[in-house]
């Protein structure tokens, strides 16, 4: 990811910019991974994330992100694994922990 921080206000908060060229389901499933210290990809020593496609539709959401403009504002924002993540502007990821 290009960018990633985690904003004062927030601790489980987690926010990311894609990489160019990269989807950005790829983003959400990296960001998740990283504030939720799992594995996007299985392996002995880690617990993988579930698939993104029981949250939303992959596509759906590459397609949507992919026609965002410097013109448009869009706000997409579902539940995957525990946590509230939004995707602003087809590009920006915020990842917070989904409140009980």
């Amino acid at each position: 990811m290009s960018t990633q921080e985690q904003p004062e206000s927030a601790s489980s908060a987690y926010m990311a910019s894609k990489d160019e060229g990269q989807p950005i389901s790829q983003t959400v499933l990296k960001a998740v991974a990283e504030l939720s210290n799992r594995a996007v990809i299985p392996t002995d020593s880690t617990t993988p994330l579930p698939p993104l496609y029981e949250a939303i539709d992959p596509d759906a959401l590459n397609t949507i992100c992919q026609r965002a403009t410097d013109d448009t504002e869009i706000t997409i924002t579902f539940t995957y694994c525990g946590y509230e993540v939004s995707v602003e502007n087809g590009d920006e990821i915020i990842v917070c922990e989904k409140s009980r």
